[in-house]
Protein backbone atom coordinates (compact mmCIF):
# COMPACT_ATOMS: atom_id res chain seq x y z
CA UNK A 1 0.00 0.00 0.00
CA UNK A 2 1.95 3.03 -1.19
CA UNK A 3 1.70 6.33 1.46
CA UNK A 4 2.82 9.41 0.46
CA UNK A 5 4.15 12.44 3.10
CA UNK A 6 2.29 16.18 3.73
CA UNK A 7 2.15 18.76 5.65
CA UNK A 8 -0.65 18.87 8.30
CA UNK A 9 -1.50 22.14 6.47
CA UNK A 10 -3.01 20.47 3.32
CA UNK A 11 -4.82 18.18 5.12
CA UNK A 12 -8.76 18.29 4.53
CA UNK A 13 -11.92 16.07 4.48
CA UNK A 14 -11.74 12.68 2.73
CA UNK A 15 -8.13 12.03 3.08
CA UNK A 16 -7.19 8.74 4.79
CA UNK A 17 -4.20 9.78 6.91
CA UNK A 18 -1.82 7.64 8.95
CA UNK A 19 -0.41 9.43 11.83
CA UNK A 20 3.08 9.27 12.62
CA UNK A 21 3.02 8.77 16.74
CA UNK A 22 1.97 6.68 18.62
CA UNK A 23 -1.96 5.89 19.61
CA UNK A 24 -1.15 7.25 22.71
CA UNK A 25 0.63 10.46 22.06
CA UNK A 26 -2.58 11.66 19.88
CA UNK A 27 -6.38 12.24 20.74
CA UNK A 28 -7.37 9.56 18.11
CA UNK A 29 -8.84 5.97 18.73
CA UNK A 30 -6.66 4.50 15.97
CA UNK A 31 -3.59 6.09 13.72
CA UNK A 32 -5.27 5.31 10.31
CA UNK A 33 -8.19 6.47 8.98
CA UNK A 34 -10.25 8.69 6.90
CA UNK A 35 -10.94 12.58 7.38
CA UNK A 36 -14.63 12.82 8.37
CA UNK A 37 -14.81 15.73 10.83
CA UNK A 38 -13.55 19.43 10.69
CA UNK A 39 -12.73 19.18 14.16
CA UNK A 40 -10.16 16.43 13.35
CA UNK A 41 -7.77 18.76 11.79
CA UNK A 42 -6.94 20.97 14.22
CA UNK A 43 -6.76 17.79 16.92
CA UNK A 44 -3.88 16.61 14.80
CA UNK A 45 -2.51 19.90 14.45
CA UNK A 46 -2.21 20.42 18.34
CA UNK A 47 -1.16 17.42 18.77
CA UNK A 48 2.32 18.34 17.55
CA UNK A 49 2.43 16.67 14.06
CA UNK A 50 3.64 18.33 11.75
CA UNK A 51 3.30 15.48 8.58
CA UNK A 52 1.48 13.08 8.10
CA UNK A 53 1.01 9.98 5.55
CA UNK A 54 -2.18 9.57 3.66
CA UNK A 55 -2.49 6.72 1.39
CA UNK A 56 -4.10 7.76 -2.15
CA UNK A 57 -5.98 4.37 -2.89
CA UNK A 58 -8.28 5.08 0.02
CA UNK A 59 -8.94 8.64 -0.38
CA UNK A 60 -12.26 10.41 -1.53
CA UNK A 61 -10.62 13.79 -2.05
CA UNK A 62 -7.39 15.31 -2.90
CA UNK A 63 -4.62 16.58 -0.46
CA UNK A 64 -4.75 20.97 -0.39
CA UNK A 65 -1.86 22.46 -2.30
CA UNK A 66 0.80 23.26 0.25
CA UNK A 67 0.21 26.86 1.99
CA UNK A 68 3.09 28.69 -0.25
CA UNK A 69 1.75 28.02 -3.47
CA UNK A 70 -2.01 29.12 -2.10
CA UNK A 71 -1.06 31.95 -0.84
CA UNK A 72 1.46 32.19 -4.49
CA UNK A 73 -1.99 31.42 -6.28
CA UNK A 74 -4.08 34.19 -4.12
CA UNK A 75 -1.53 36.68 -4.97
CA UNK A 76 -1.72 35.71 -8.51
CA UNK A 77 -5.33 36.05 -8.84
CA UNK A 78 -5.72 39.56 -6.48
CA UNK A 79 -2.62 40.60 -9.21
CA UNK A 80 -4.57 39.66 -12.58
CA UNK A 81 -7.83 41.23 -11.19
CA UNK A 82 -6.36 44.58 -10.59
CA UNK A 83 -4.81 44.30 -13.99
CA UNK A 84 -8.20 43.57 -15.36
CA UNK A 85 -9.81 46.03 -13.54
CA UNK A 86 -7.16 48.88 -14.71
CA UNK A 87 -7.27 47.87 -18.26
CA UNK A 88 -11.66 48.56 -18.32
CA UNK A 89 -10.93 51.59 -16.44
CA UNK A 90 -8.83 52.92 -19.37
CA UNK A 91 -11.42 51.40 -22.00
CA UNK A 92 -14.38 53.60 -20.33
Amino acid sequence: MEKLIIKVDQLQLGLYVDLPSNWMEHPFFRGSFRLTNEKQIPEIKASGIKEVAYVPSKITSQPLRPKKERKAAALKKQQDSAAQAAKNSKKK
